[in-house]
């Protein structure tokens, strides 16, 4: 029987929950070698960088990049497909004492080995690390196993028609929460709209009525985090009483524009035309 091994995965984002470049080059130093501590342990680093890390400058006073320079230094490499993900070298840049952040963004920018990088910047000593463990420069492979997946654009959803709340819904989706809360969560220190919050039953009570959970799911799938736990006891609004929405008041057609004047107009010229017209000549038959 094969032995299974588990893959610890560490994810590591600003205070504030973006995925931004950290500060200086000894920040990512220290939350990326925590992939693999401990000796004879094999770990990955991937720091995921916004495009203008890509675009930034690396040396004070630096010359005008040119428009394709954040593309030939890597900004579309591990991407989907992995057609760009090999990057001919390039001139690097001086590694100075006033490079900006302490060199972060020639690490991002690189077009040679990352830990030749590192060694000239931080002076660490020579280790050999075979190629095909090195970094993605040195072996693009490596991006196959972080690689994202094929970007799948979201449909556009038809929109649920809403009305003014109806009460007896509001009050029995409160009822409904507090239940829950009882019986699925005992014991825990919060309150009832922790489950499901006033806003979210106002928006419930205001819809059609419900025949199917998609409905539900339009609704809060995206928004409701614990629409999978508790999407099946949710769907008890099958059996509410929620009215229909009348139905929208048929939409007037518009004239065009100067239509009306156009016809005020016509009718006046013939008003006009009848009454200047001279009037008819009466025919008289003289006998002799």
């Amino acid at each position: 029987m094969a032995k299974r091994t588990a893959t610890k995965i560490i994810v590591f984002r600003n205070p504030l929950g973006y995925w931004k470049v950290p500060q200086t080059l000894s920040a990512w130093i220290q939350r990326g070698d925590r992939a693999a501590r401990r000796p004879g342990m094999l770990g990955l680093a991937v720091l995921l960088a916004e495009k203008a890390a890509f675009e930034a400058e690396v040396e004070v006073g630096g010359v005008p990049q040119r428009r394709d320079y954040a593309i030939l230094h890597g900004q579309k490499r591990g991407s989907f497909k992995g057609s760009v993900d090999a990057v001919p070298p390039r001139d690097e840049h001086v590694i100075a004492d006033n490079t900006p952040r302490e060199g972060i963004y020639i690490l991002i920018q690189a077009t040679i080995c990352r830990r030749l990088i590192l060694r000239q910047i931080f002076q660490n000593p020579v280790h050999n690390v075979p190629a095909a463990q090195c970094c993605d420069i040195c072996n693009p492979k490596l991006f196959d196993q972080v690689r994202p997946g094929k970007l799948v654009r979201a449909s556009r959803q038809k929109g649920i028609r809403k009305g003014p709340p109806v009460d007896s819904v509001r009050d029995a989706l409160f009822l409904w929460r507090r239940n829950i809360l009882k019986t699925k969560y005992p014991g825990r220190y919060f309150a009832a709209n922790a489950i499901l919050d006033d806003a979210t039953c106002e928006l419930l009570a205001s819809v059609s009525p419900i025949d199917a959970i998609e409905t539900p799911e339009q609704l809060l799938a995206s928004s409701w985090s614990r629409w999978e736990d508790l999407r099946r006891q949710l769907f008890v609004l099958k059996g509410l009483d929620i009215p229909a929405l009348p139905p929208p008041p048929p939409r007037q057609k518009r004239s065009p524009p100067n239509a009306g004047n156009s016809r005020n107009r016509s009718s006046t010229s013939r008003d006009l035309s009848a009454a200047e017209a001279p009037p008819p000549a009466t025919r008289v038959s003289l006998n002799a």
